[in-house]
């Protein structure tokens, strides 16, 4: 019985600083990702070219208002989101689950520049 809590606290002090390091990246990525997705909404209500787009796009017959804001918040949060998982299983050293997240993310970052940049072909 000895022999296994040794086993047990072994292996808990050889993980456990890097779960409470991967804890700590996923709570205060998440209140970034929170913080960020309200900053851009809160500019986004003030702009009124995001709703022009939306009612062009729609028609000018529309009578619901869309929820572009919201949308564009949510998108915010979900990135930054996918930064922090990675950060947080890489903290926790989980290279099987970075990778496919990883592949995901890449033609995210392949085509930011193009969207940053006003090239929208390539």
């Amino acid at each position: 019985m000895s022999k296994m809590i040794d086993q047990i606290s072994v292996q808990v002090a050889e993980f456990g600083p890097n779960l409470l390091a991967g804890l700590a990246i996923l709570i205060l990525g998440w209140l970034v990702a929170l913080f960020a997705a309200f900053l851009v909404r809160k500019l986004l209500d003030r702009t009124v070219l995001d709703n022009r787009i939306a009612q062009w796009l729609v028609g000018p017959n529309s009578k619901t208002p869309i929820p572009v804001e919201h949308w564009v918040s949510r998108a915010v949060f979900y990135f930054i989101m996918l930064f922090v998982l990675i950060a947080f299983f890489s903290a926790v050293r989980l290279q099987a689950v970075i990778e496919p997240l990883n592949a995901l993310l890449q033609p995210l970052l392949d085509y930011l520049p193009h969207l940053v940049g006003g090239r929208f072909w390539c």
